[in-house]
């Protein structure tokens, strides 16, 4: 794919060449490209679609900061603008500039996803040592932490039993993201819960050993 701006290149600064070789940090981001490669849009479009598909995982607090990463996606040379919209298209007369993926921006796109999908079992081995470094020494503040966290989980599970998924209209993947969202939420749920549970049952017999030594032993 080709930019339409390739005609008028100049050399880039420092501080772009900078940009376009730091990678990524920003899960925002990465969500925003991925509404990109959905479907090509600008950057008011972007903003409309972003709370619709991402239902509360990810908050877009200020709306400019699409803009922003519009700009900085097409600096890294993973987006390209397409010919801006007639003016006559926008109920206001702004001519606005669509963007779509490129094929660098499709490959980092992929190779991202790869790298959440290995970190998943890295961050929950994480969050448990570092629960069980603080059972070491204060197990019963470890053990509340536990069951805070059951009861949490216990409760999203009962409302989001209740709750639809619900999906942007018109996505053609829409219906079958909506069905996996549902599955991956009943079966995440329900393991932590199950997971949970047999934490808490662990940690309360650590506790409980704890508490029965006498206190000259403990020293």
């Amino acid at each position: 794919m080709q930019s339409r701006r390739a005609g008028n290149r100049r050399l880039a600064s420092p501080q772009e060449v900078e940009e376009r070789l730091a990678p990524i940090q920003s899960a925002l981001t990465w969500a925003l490209l991925g509404l990109v490669i959905e479907r090509s849009g600008h950057g008011y479009d972007l903003i409309k679609r972003f709370d619709a598909h991402y239902d509360g995982l990810l908050a877009l607090n200020d709306p400019s900061y699409v803009y922003k990463a519009l700009t900085s996606l097409e600096r890294r040379g993973l987006i390209e603008a397409l010919p801006p919209e007639p003016a006559g298209s926008s109920a206001r007369g702004i001519q606005k500039t669509p963007f779509r993926a490129t094929e660098q921006g499709l490959a980092a796109y992929a190779q991202h996803l790869r790298v959440e999908f290995g970190d998943l079992e890295r961050s929950a081995s994480l969050l448990l040592r570092q629960t069980c470094g603080l059972l070491t020494s204060q197990q019963e503040d470890a053990l509340k932490l536990i069951e805070e966290a059951e009861h949490a989980c216990l409760k999203r599970r009962a409302s989001s039993a209740k709750a639809p998924v619900r999906h942007a209209e018109g996505s053609p993947a829409g219906a079958v993201e909506a069905h996996l969202l549902a599955k991956l939420r009943e079966i995440a749920l329900a393991e932590v819960v199950r997971f949970l549970a047999l934490a808490r049952a662990q940690f309360e017999r650590q506790a409980r050993a704890a508490r029965e030594v006498p206190g000259d032993a403990r020293r």
